[in-house]
């Protein structure tokens, strides 16, 4: 069946895990000047803030970080003619906020308002200059508005003063329905305080301007679990069940001290916790990464997309791969370019226009490990702190910005913009996929068992002749398999029970990403 949302939108799969198409389509230049022509756009960035106008098939964007200082350009992307609108070069001088970043922003449709709060700030006596203000915008009469919200509520009992107090690197999500705003997470500079906190669970209703503290960082619900405080997550509001899904991020000050792979939510009706996934690396095809990824929900198939992302130890590690939850099923699937590495599923790219993008990437100046290797130019670069957003009307994302990891600067910023769209895969796609993981897991068992000559043979016969799936990194893998084996130390009961094991791992994986028909 097909339903007309402005585009054809497929029927779901049952679990709908693997993708036949992706198209990520570069929207702008990378390296063109701003200007203030008809060609105008906005320049390179990280730590900014976009949203998306259902209505009237728009995007918002504000702010951010640009390597050198703080933005207060506002500007608006209409998507039927493909065009960036100028808003503002400096909101402050419209009543608008002044330069920030790693600030957020909401957009309710209800209401055609767009609502901003938080900004980096590097110092307390910083931060005692800043109040914690609200800032609305409502793009009806194009008009800025900063409410100084001063009520909040704490353990049942309304106190005046400052709500979160100035806070960053949170997440803010809204629930148009009933007109709140829920805030979690980030670091804050309250004013009574002389070190930076981070923030538990707060919300804002917008009927009464008053803050309610929900729950205060590592508060316990009923069954004992919490929600850690955390900066650097992603945070989504899933306005079918009434719950926010929160993700990943970490602790730090000046470094990380701690980093969270979790899945939680939180059920506002109930106000209790439930915790999906303690550790997502351990689910197959998982993302290796948790802070300031680009993250929407697809609430119509109840699934997650990520992309980018950082991973913080001692050597930093960021990504550019797009990844799959199904909430349903708890699985991922990650995809990636056809002409390059693969895995589950297929994802092709398409440039919309052919100029030449990203001159710096040709020099060498993207600092890719072995895990991040960069296969063409057809697709977006590494990142973290990319925007990303998601219309189910159009059946369409958006991806704008953010910080690439560069050897010569750190300082740079990107401010490439790309649309993506997914597709379902065929029958066909799916059977090969499943036939050459099993060829692969039984090539394994051969190398587990020292059956060299014979895993050789299944190679040359079967494995080769997949040569959609048999990539060069796939190659290499296959053949270190065969050289982590010691034909000189073979254990059988040892043997025996690592072929259980991956039998096992293999057989969840087919049930968990293929559809009951198959």
């Amino acid at each position: 069946n097909e339903n007309l949302l402005g585009n054809i939108i497929l029927d779901d799969f049952d679990r709908d895990i693997f993708i036949e198409e992706n198209f990520f389509n570069e929207i702008q230049s990378i390296n063109k000047p701003l200007s203030t022509d008809d060609e105008a756009y906005p320049s390179p960035r990280g730590g900014h803030s976009m949203v998306l106008d259902n209505n009237n098939n728009r995007l918002y964007l504000l702010g951010g970080w640009d390597g050198e200082k703080n933005l207060d350009d506002f500007w608006c992307f209409d998507i039927t003619s493909s065009k960036w609108i100028l808003i503002s070069m400096n909101c402050q001088e419209q009543g608008g906020p002044s330069p920030l970043s790693c600030h957020r922003m909401v957009y309710d449709n209800t209401t055609n308002v767009l609502y901003l709060f938080g900004r980096y700030i590097s110092s307390l006596n910083e931060g005692r200059n800043c109040l914690d203000v609200l800032y609305c915008y409502n793009t009806s009469t194009n008009r800025w508005t900063d409410v100084k919200v001063s009520d909040q509520i704490v353990n049942g009992l309304l106190k005046r003063g400052h709500g979160p107090g100035v806070v960053y690197d949170h997440q803010m999500v809204i629930d148009e329905k009933n007109h709140i705003i829920y805030l979690y997470g980030g670091l804050s500079f309250s004013l009574d305080n002389t070190d930076k906190t981070f923030l538990g669970l707060w919300k804002l209703d917008l009927a009464t301007l008053c803050w309610t503290n929900l729950l205060n960082e590592n508060s316990n619900t009923k069954f004992g679990l919490s929600l850690k405080g955390r900066a650097g997550h992603s945070m989504i509001y899933n306005e079918k069940k009434n719950e926010i899904i929160i993700i990943g991020g970490g602790q730090y000050k000046k470094k990380f001290s701690l980093s969270f792979f979790d899945i939680m939510i939180y059920e506002i009706d109930t106000g209790l916790i439930k915790e999906v996934s303690h550790d997502y690396t351990k689910i197959p095809n998982s993302p290796g990464f948790n802070f300031s990824m680009g993250v929407c929900y697809n609430s119509q198939k109840e699934q997650i997309y990520f992309f980018g992302g950082c991973q913080k130890k001692e050597k930093e590690t960021i990504s550019n791969h797009f990844f799959i939850f199904d909430m349903n099923s708890n699985s991922f699937a990650k995809i990636n370019n056809k002409d390059g590495r693969r895995n589950d599923a297929i994802i092709n790219y398409d440039i919309l226009n052919s100029y030449d993008n990203v001159n710096y990437l040709r020099k060498g100046d993207i600092n890719f490990d072995s895990e991040n290797e960069y296969d063409s130019l057809n697709e977006p670069v590494q990142r973290h702190s990319a925007c990303m957003v998601y219309s189910i009307k159009l059946n369409r994302g958006y991806i704008f910005g953010g910080n690439p990891n560069i050897k010569t600067s750190n300082s740079i910023k990107v401010n490439d913009f790309w649309s993506f769209q997914i597709k379902e895969q065929s029958t066909d796609i799916i059977e090969e996929n499943l036939q050459f993981k099993v060829y692969c897991a039984y090539y394994e068992e051969l190398c587990i068992q020292n059956k060299f000559d014979k895993a050789i043979e299944v190679f040359i016969d079967k494995i080769i002749k997949y040569k959609n799936c048999l990539t060069e990194e796939k190659k290499k893998e296959l053949s270190n398999m065969m050289l982590s084996y010691d034909y000189r130390i073979y254990d059988q009961s040892k043997a025996e029970n690592d072929i259980r094991t991956k039998r096992r791992l293999l057989y969840e994986s087919v049930i968990n990403n293929v559809k009951s028909e198959l």
